[in-house]
C-alpha cells in the first residue's frame, strides 16, 4: 500500500488473526513489530511458460523444430507432456506399407496392434473381394502417423513490433540429460552447473525440497554487477523434462519491497520497487542461481534498512541446485533493453543413444528437485515387449525383481535375471482408501491408486546393465 499501516492495530491483534487464519499458535522468532511482517498467500492454477521437447533416442537424428499450441489454449500439463512426446517421436521416421491377401475376417489386425519390435500398426484400409479380402497396413513407430509440416505464418515481423510497447521475452536455456551404455560419453559439459550432489543422487537418491527460489545478477556491458535480487520459481515437470520458471514484474521492476520510512513529521513502512536493471532498463549479463528449500519462519533479510521478500536466506536449508556461474561472475549474455519484461525458464531433458531404452515421463517428475511427494522405485520384468508411449505400466503378468538397484555418483546398474523380454523400472504403485458421503447419505469408500509410472525401461532381457548419466548443453553436434 502507499501509505503507512495503521497503527491503531496492535501487534496482539495481528497474532490473534494470523493464528485463527492457519489454526495453531505462531511464533515470530523475536520480530515483534507487526509491520516487518511479509507474507503473500498465492495460487497459481495458470502459468506461463515456453518449452522444448526432444526425441527421447538421439542416435541418428537431426535437430528439427515444431512450432506447437499456437493458439494458447490452457492446458492440463501431465497430459500435455505426455502429449507433445509422441508428437515428437514421430519426427523423421520412416513410414511402411505392407498389402496382404487374407482368407478370414478374423485375420484382420487392429489399428494400435505391435506389428515387429519397432512398428505399429497406424491404419488399416480393407477391401473385399471375391474370394479373398485384400488388407493394407500401413505401418509407423511409436504409433503416431507421419507428420506433416504446416506453414505457420502467424509471427509478427520486425516492422509489426511497436518501438514504445512494453514486451513480454520468453526465453527457455536447455541442458540435456544424456542416458547412455558407453562410459566414454559421461562428461559434464552443462550451461548450468549443478551444484547439489550429482545429477544420478537428485534423480534417484536425494529426498531434499523442490527448486522454490531463484538469486539473479545481472550485469552492464563492462561486467560491473548492476544489481542483485530474488524471486519465487515454479518449478514443474512435462513429458521427459523438467522446468524451473520465474519471470519479472514489469521492464524496470522485479517486484515490491517494504522499506521503513522516517521523516521529521512521519514514521513508517512504505512500498517500494526493486530494481533488476540499470537506470536505463538495460542489462548486458545475468548470472542465474536457483535454490532449493523450504519457507519455514518469518524472518526477513534486511539490506540498507530495506526488508526484501522474497530473500535468499528465508529458506532453511536452502542448497544451491542449478547456477550459471559458482563465483557471480556474469556468465550468460542476454542484452535486455527498456521494453523487454523477461520471463526465463531453465529446462532439462533426459535422452538416449540407446534405441531399446525408453525414458518415462515418471524419470523427471518423481524428482525430488519439482516435488516433494517422491516414491520409492521397484523393478520388474515382462514377457512381452513393453509400449514405448505409455506412462502407466500393466504389471500384469510382470515379475518382481527384489535385488538391489546400485546408484553411483554417475550411473546406476540394474542386477539381472534370466527371464522376461523386457524390464521396466517404476514408482511403487500405492492405493489409499478413503470415505465418502453421497447425495443419499450413503458412505462409500473410494480407491485412490498412485505409482505404477515409468521412470526407465528397455525393450530387452535384464542382463545387469551399467547406464551412465551425464549432463550435456548440446547433443546434437
Amino acid at each position: 500500500a502507499p501509505h503507512p499501516i495503521d497503527p491503531s492495530i496492535t501487534n496482539y491483534a495481528i497474532k490473534n488473526i494470523l493464528e485463527n487464519v492457519v489454526g495453531k499458535e505462531l511464533n515470530f522468532n523475536g520480530i515483534n513489530d507487526y509491520a516487518k511482517l511479509q507474507f503473500e498467500v498465492t495460487y497459481l492454477p495458470i502459468y506461463s511458460t515456453r518449452i522444448k521437447t526432444h526425441k527421447q533416442c538421439v542416435m541418428g537424428v537431426r535437430k528439427r523444430t515444431l512450432a506447437y499450441n499456437q493458439g494458447a489454449n490452457f492446458i492440463e500439463s501431465s497430459l500435455y507432456g505426455e502429449h507433445l512426446k509422441g508428437i515428437v517421436a514421430r519426427l523423421g521416421n520412416i513410414e511402411k506399407t505392407y498389402t496382404y491377401h487374407l482368407a478370414y475376417l478374423s485375420d484382420i489386425p487392429k489399428t494400435g496392434m505391435r506389428f515387429d519390435e519397432n512398428y505399429f500398426i497406424s491404419a488399416v484400409s480393407i477391401e473385399y473381394l471375391p474370394t479373398y479380402i485384400k488388407c493394407t497396413l500401413s505401418l509407423s513407430k511409436d504409433f503416431n502417423r507421419l507428420s506433416q509440416y504446416v506453414e505457420i505464418s502467424s509471427n509478427q515481423r520486425m516492422w509489426e513490433v511497436s518501438e514504445k510497447q512494453v514486451r513480454e521475452r520468453e526465453s527457455v536455456f536447455t541442458d540435456y540429460v544424456l542416458i547412455t551404455k558407453d562410459p566414454d560419453k559421461s562428461a559434464n559439459s552443462s550451461l548450468f552447473a549443478l551444484r547439489y550432489k550429482t545429477i544420478v543422487d537428485l534423480l534417484f537418491k536425494s529426498t531434499c525440497f523442490p527448486v522454490s527460489a531463484v538469486e539473479i545478477h545481472t550485469y552492464s556491458k563492462e561486467k560491473p554487477l548492476s544489481t542483485t535480487c530474488s524471486l519465487p520459481v515454479v518449478s514443474s515437470a512435462m513429458g521427459n523434462s523438467m522446468m524451473f520458471s520465474f519471470k519479472f514484474a514489469d521492464n524496470y521492476s522485479a517486484g515490491s519491497k517494504s522499506i521503513n520510512k522516517k521523516t521529521t513529521n512521519i514514521e513508517g513502512f512504505w512500498t517500494d520497487y526493486v530494481s533488476y536493471c540499470d537506470y536505463y532498463g538495460n542489462f548486458y549479463y545475468i548470472n542465474i542461481r536457483f535454490l532449493m528449500g523450504t519457507l519455514e519462519y518469518s524472518s526477513m533479510h534486511e539490506h540498507d534498512g530495506a526488508f526484501v521478500f522474497p530473500a535468499c536466506d528465508i529458506y532453511s536449508g536452502s542448497n544451491p541446485c542449478f547456477e550459471t556461474s559458482a563465483d557471480g561472475s556474469a556468465s550468460i549474455k542476454y542484452r535486455k533493453d527498456n521494453r523487454e519484461i523477461p520471463s526465463i525458464t531453465y529446462q532439462i531433458s533426459a535422452v538416449t543413444d540407446n534405441d531399446k531404452l525408453i525414458i518415462g515421463s515418471a524419470l523427471m517428475s518423481n524428482c525430488c528437485a519439482v516435488t516433494r511427494n517422491k516414491k520409492d522405485l521397484e523393478l520388474y520384468v515382462f514377457y512381452h515387449l513393453l509400449d514405448s508411449v505409455d506412462s502407466k505400466i500393466d504389471l500384469t503378468g510382470a515379475t518382481k525383481i527384489d535385488a538391489e538397484i546400485e546408484i553411483d555418483s554417475n550411473y546406476i546398474q540394474l542386477p539381472s535375471s534370466i527371464f522376461g523380454m523386457a524390464w521396466a523400472l517404476i514408482t511403487k504403485p500405492d492405493s489409499t482408501y478413503i470415505t465418502v458421503v453421497d447425495e443419499d447419505e450413503k458412505e462409500i469408500t473410494q480407491e485412490i491408486k498412485t505409482g505404477g509410472e515409468l521412470v526407465l525401461g528397455a525393450n530387452e532381457p535384464l542382463r545387469s546393465q551399467k547406464y551412465y548419466f551425464s549432463m550435456q548443453q548440446n547433443i546434437y553436434d
